[in-house]
């Protein structure tokens, strides 16, 4: 028996429809993956765009704290950007100001000043 890949792993965890996008919070995407082998079982998976524009992620996986590549990564955040990349969710640095909230793709402005 051969040993999947990260880009198969992935690309079964898009075509089980096992990733769900959450919305965005300032440069923040958050998804839900649905674990393939245990029922039941969702880690939440959050990516953080930096000011680079690169992107670092994190999971609740426990392959995760397993992962040898730099920086750590699993076939969860990877299917994540892989969802971002195709279904055109913002994967660009943006600057928000601190009286601003952002939900999803719609940013709401404070009335506080």
């Amino acid at each position: 028996m051969t040993r999947q890949t990260m880009e198969q792993k992935v690309q079964d965890i898009l075509d089980a429809s096992a990733i769900k996008y959450n919305g965005t919070k300032g440069n923040v995407v958050e998804f839900e993956a649905k674990s393939l082998s245990d029922d039941g079982v969702t880690y939440d998976v959050e990516i953080i765009i930096t000011e680079d524009n690169s992107m670092v992620g994190g999971c609740q996986c426990p392959a995760l704290q397993w992962s040898k590549a730099d920086p750590k990564t699993c076939k969860h955040i990877g299917s994540a950007i892989a969802m971002m990349k195709r279904d055109g969710i913002r994967m660009e640095y943006k600057a928000f100001s601190n009286d601003d909230e952002v939900v999803g793709k719609i940013k709401i402005e404070s009335d506080d000043d």
